[in-house]
């Protein structure tokens, strides 16, 4: 009888074999896994460090801090974890992400700038990255996010031959679970 490992290690290479035929198809993939890994951990870093920040400066108790958390954070998981899917009709959700992430950070800006200038705004993040130094994680994510976001989107969406290549992962991907399917029962 095959251990767990054999099987594993059959699958492995059962789809290796199966993007062995599409070498482009395959660098695609791995390209698209590592930009919307750097996508979830940067978001991550951002949302875990602006989180904190509240939490320290309101004192707020661990329970709101980890509930504001969850929910600022859950929404964008769901779309980045989605877009990782071999369907590259799905990471236009990134899209969304990427507007709603703009629309909030200029809604947060706009009043500051009403009436403070961009020098004033500067000097006190200046002065809170001075008190609390992880928290230039958050203010310089903040508007790197939803940046990064667009483009990773734009490169999902927009190239035909990255939607090609999504298209053929997805054959791919429906051929190694059908086989999958056979070899389990």
């Amino acid at each position: 009888m095959e251990t767990r490992e054999e099987m594993k290690n059959r699958f492995k290479a059962y789809r290796q074999s199966l993007y062995d035929q599409y070498p482009e198809v395959d660098r695609f993939v791995k390209r698209k896994s590592r930009f919307l890994s750097l996508l979830l951990i940067i978001c991550l870093i951002q949302n875990f460090t602006t989180v904190l920040g509240l939490k320290i400066t309101m004192e707020a108790s661990i329970g709101v801090f980890i509930m504001a958390a969850l929910v600022r954070i859950g929404t964008q998981l769901i779309f980045i974890l989605a877009a990782m899917t071999p369907r590259w009709q799905i990471s236009l959700g990134l899209y969304i992400m990427a507007v709603d992430r703009i629309a909030n950070y200029i809604r947060q800006l706009l009043p500051h700038l009403e009436n403070y200038s961009i020098q004033d705004i500067f000097n006190a993040n200046q002065a809170i990255i001075a008190r609390w130094p992880w928290m230039g994680f958050a203010i310089i994510l903040e508007p790197v996010l939803p940046v990064l976001t667009l483009f990773t989107a734009m490169w999902l969406t927009i190239p035909a031959k990255n939607r090609r290549y999504a298209e053929k992962s997805e054959e791919i991907n429906k051929k190694f679970m059908e086989f999958i399917s056979k070899e389990t029962k």
